[in-house]
């Protein structure tokens, strides 16, 4: 196509469709630009077909040229049930401004299947307080990508409840749900101490969790996340749930991570760790623990 393109080999109105029907995005997205810039009235007709194509970036610069240009409903209604947030906002921020009943709108969707998820996205992001039991409802659906939607939500309709929301999340049958939980729970600063996340692990069967549970103690203080390794190692039934790499390279990790924080352990912490050294079988671990030996020696922890 570049080559088409700098030997002007075919006129654009020949080489458009072919390039908007090409599987590959770069394809897709470089006649785009180029046809915008130098055949913006070739391009015009292509604009409402390409709502539908699978490239965000593509789909929003459509219906923003389309919304400026003249406003049609049904233009701006694609918008709002469109599959990404982005260009969702795009669309609500318009008929916003045009008086159009948004909530009213998304409240109609929301038995529609197809446009379901959309639709918990809006009144969420339009802070529908009102719609909040039938968000929760949502929440205990059988389709994982309209419970993790609904969690979204509920964070901004119910903000008060928000640790639970993201704990049950966690624990979640979906790998999917669960991580969009851990990933909130970073976003949020939603603090849970080594005991929380050991508490977490054991109140669910879904091994994700139990990961989920690991990457999520990267967020917690270097001696902490040696109390929770500890007690991931002290537990047999948990351990089982990872294989031995998986917990190795977690102590590698620790070790690697130690010199960069200077924070001193709280008696209680060193406490801890003194009690649960006793309880690790140390020798499945062996060659792992020399980091973990050599820093609670400075504590006095043989």
């Amino acid at each position: 196509m570049n080559l088409v393109i700098e030997h002007q080999v075919v006129d654009a109105q020949t080489l458009l469709p072919m390039a908007f029907a090409s599987k590959d995005v770069l394809v897709r997205a470089h006649a785009f630009r180029w046809s915008g810039v130098h055949y913006p009235q070739v391009l015009e007709k292509y604009y409402l077909s390409l709502l539908n194509d699978k490239f965000m970036p593509i789909r929003k610069a459509s219906l923003k040229h389309l919304l400026m240009a003249t406003y049609r409903a049904q233009v701006a209604e694609k918008g709002l049930v469109d599959r990404h947030s982005s260009v969702r906002e795009l669309a609500v921020k318009h008929c916003l401004e045009n008086g159009i009943d948004v909530v009213a709108f998304y409240r109609e969707h929301l038995t529609k299947d197809s446009s379901t998820k959309a639709a918990i996205w809006g009144l969420g992001y339009l802070k529908c307080v009102d719609a909040l039991y039938k968000i929760k409802c949502f929440y205990q659906h059988g389709a994982p990508s309209l419970r993790k939607q609904a969690l979204n939500s509920l964070l901004k309709l119910d903000s008060h409840n928000s640790k639970a929301y993201l704990l049950n999340g966690l624990k979640d049958p979906s790998p999917s749900v669960c991580k969009e939980a851990a990933r909130l729970i970073v976003k949020t600063q939603v603090y849970l101490n080594a005991k929380a996340l050991m508490d977490i692990i054991c109140g669910s069967d879904h091994p994700h969790t139990a990961r989920a549970c690991v990457a999520l103690s990267h967020q917690i203080n270097k001696w902490e996340r040696v109390v929770f390794l500890l007690m991931l190692m002290s537990n047999e039934q948990v351990v089982f749930m990872f294989d031995e790499g998986q917990i190795k390279s977690e102590l590698a990790n620790w070790g690697d991570d130690y010199n960069r924080s200077f924070i001193q352990p709280t008696q209680a912490q060193i406490y801890e760790i003194r009690v649960l050294m006793a309880g690790v079988p140390t020798t499945r671990f062996s060659e792992h623990f020399r980091s973990f030996a050599h820093a609670l020696k400075t504590l006095g922890i043989h």
